[in-house]
């Protein structure tokens, strides 16, 4: 049972490893389409 319960954890914290990297990806993507679009208009 205890096996189980360490496996699920693991599981858990993967997703939330590969949460938080598809988050940043996310962000950092749309930072750039910020500074791209911003750069088209300002400048």
């Amino acid at each position: 049972m205890k096996i189980l319960q360490r496996r699920r954890t693991q599981l858990l914290l993967r997703f939330l490893a590969l949460i938080s990297f598809e988050t940043s990806c996310l962000l950092a993507r749309l930072n750039l389409n910020l500074d791209t679009f911003s750069s088209l208009f300002l400048d």
